[in-house]
């Protein structure tokens, strides 16, 4: 049905007849050149691909029957590629339109209407049966429900098949949606609109961070709000880059979902998974199935303590030096310079975690929180950690915990630590352990257990390479067994030192005092100050 909403005027011309009418005004279009004919339109290429109007059998064109146009002069052009929705009001500014009323093959009452500022109609055969091809030039829409759908050219086949030419754009500003792409097929009766030439989609949303995707295709239901994409899926939001081969987006639950080969690419982060959920209203990513988080360990500012310094450097330093390096020659030894630099490795440390679930909060950019549950596997190139759940926060997984049990191997220093609770800061790899702690010395060749460590409380910083134990400490390692209040072991100097009434039990003696050092691989126990004891024979 053609509305007029001002009076026509009949003219003959050239044995055709041309209505002459008020322009379609509608603003903020780039308009690009269309085809040369209308044959042109439906050329086949390799763009196109399977992306076609769904008919079999041939199509037989008649000539033109007539053509219905507005005044060209009045036509206004925008260079602006993007105008926003709000002006674009083409139910107010047009006075050439189609519109069609009946249900769509899903069942819906759609209102659908068709302006241009000009139009040319023609008969055509689809399988022999006669129907209407109508081409809409100079800012050509389609109104579908809420929908605007615009392009410079829109050839429509039958009332119901459009095809788009010449860069097409699509608002959905109920959905927060804008969509333009090279061109692309409308097809009524299917609510679909499939778009070819780099199709690139903007989601934006009042208080939400704005998504950008592109990809080679996209096809757009416009019934169940869903966009599918296809081939080199690119998704950028916040501070995340999304790749994929294919994913789909849904307007309702504000989710992209992409199931196969997904990858997350964040400041320093990697991730991925057998499948990826991403809420981009929530700021919330899922991972499941097979997910892996790579990272690298937060570089870290070594200050020395004072105490430290003063006891490695001065005059008792050297005086001690030189006394081991007598004592060394009278053995036959050679003692190694203790300036000498010890080589380790330089550059950031690549740190991997796998789980089978991983969920990803962002929305506090300062501190993120990321649960991660399922035989979780947390590794470097010396440590490793496991755990049936991890709770990560801050940039980057700063700080790890958990309440569910864990087990972490130091396979430098062969030490193994197990504990009901845990909390390990990252960027000061400092580890605190909690709820019935064990440390668990190993053998350097064949990691079988040596001498156990526990406590009420077990700290562990891997940069001094110290270990700290606090309340009924016990300490069992071969024949001897030792307990006191707090235990601290001193890794680089390879001994452990007890204080707090500690006391030391070997075959039914036992010996008290303020201070016990022992020496494992020495096998060597110093004790100092009020020293008591019971030796059995």
């Amino acid at each position: 049905m053609i509305v007029q909403k001002a009076k026509t005027v009949e003219r003959a011309q050239a044995g055709r007849i041309y209505l002459r009418i008020p322009v379609l005004l509608l603003t903020g279009l780039l308009t690009t050149n269309g085809c040369q004919s209308i044959q042109d339109l439906f050329q086949p290429t390799e763009e196109t691909g399977d992306y076609n109007f769904p008919w079999d059998g041939p199509l037989n064109e008649e000539g033109v029957e007539g053509s219905e146009t507005g005044d060209p002069t009045n036509v206004t052009e925008n260079t602006d590629p993007e105008p926003s929705p709000e002006s674009i009001d083409p139910e107010k500014d047009s006075r050439l339109q189609i519109e069609d009323k009946t249900k769509t093959d899903r069942g819906r009452e759609i209102v659908t209407r068709f302006y241009g500022a000009e139009l040319i109609r023609q008969r055509i055969y689809i399988n022999g049966k006669p129907e209407w091809r109508i081409q809409l030039r100079g800012n050509a829409t389609i109104r579908h429900g809420n929908v605007l759908i615009r392009a410079p050219s829109i050839t429509i086949d039958a009332g119901k098949y459009g095809k788009m030419t010449g860069g097409v754009q699509i608002y959905d500003s109920d959905n927060g949606i804008f969509i333009r792409a090279a061109q692309g097929v409308y097809n009524r009766d299917k609510e679909t609109v499939q778009l070819l030439g780099w199709p690139y989609m903007r989601i934006k949303k009042p208080g939400q961070e704005t998504t950008h995707i592109t990809c080679v295709k996209m096809e757009r239901d416009l019934a169940e709000k869903i966009a599918y994409l296809k081939e080199d899926v690119r998704i950028h939001h916040s501070d995340y880059n999304i790749l994929a081969d294919k994913a789909s987006y849904t307007d309702a639950k504000e989710m992209i979902e992409i199931p196969d080969n997904p990858r997350i690419l964040g400041k320093g982060e990697y991730l991925t998974g057998d499948r990826i959920l991403y809420y981009t209203g929530e700021e919330k990513a899922i991972l499941e199935g097979k997910t892996l988080y790579a990272t690298y360990e937060p570089e870290t500012i070594t200050v020395p303590n004072l105490e430290n310094y003063a006891r490695l450097n001065g005059p008792l330093r050297e005086k001690a030096i030189e006394e081991a390096r007598k004592e060394a020659e009278k053995r036959g030894e050679t003692l190694p310079d203790p300036d000498a630099e010890q080589k380790k490795p330089t550059g950031p440390v690549l740190q991997v975690l796998s789980a089978d679930r991983i969920e990803h909060l962002f929305a506090d950019k300062k501190n993120p929180v990321t649960k991660i549950t399922g035989n979780v596997i947390f590794t470097d190139p010396t440590r490793e950690l496991r755990s049936p759940a991890l709770v990560g926060t801050g940039p980057s997984m700063a700080v790890l915990s958990t309440d569910q049990g864990v087990e972490f191997i130091d396979k430098e220093e062969n030490i193994r630590v197990k504990s009901r609770e845990m909390e390990y800061k990252r960027q000061e790899q400092f580890l605190t352990l909690t709820g019935d702690p064990l440390v668990e010395f190993l053998d350097e060749e064949t990691g079988e257990v040596t001498g156990t460590l526990t406590g009420a409380f077990i700290e562990r910083d891997f940069q001094a390479e110290v270990t700290l134990a606090r309340g009924n400490v016990e300490l069992n390692r071969g024949e001897d067994r030792a307990r006191g209040e707090i235990a601290r072991y001193e890794e680089k100097d390879g001994y452990l030192e007890f204080i707090g009434n500690p006391r030391i039990y070997r075959d039914g003696s036992w010996i008290q005092c303020s201070l016990v050092r022992m020496y494992p691989d020495q096998d060597r126990i110093v004790f100092e100050k009020n020293i008591q004891g019971a030796i059995v024979e």
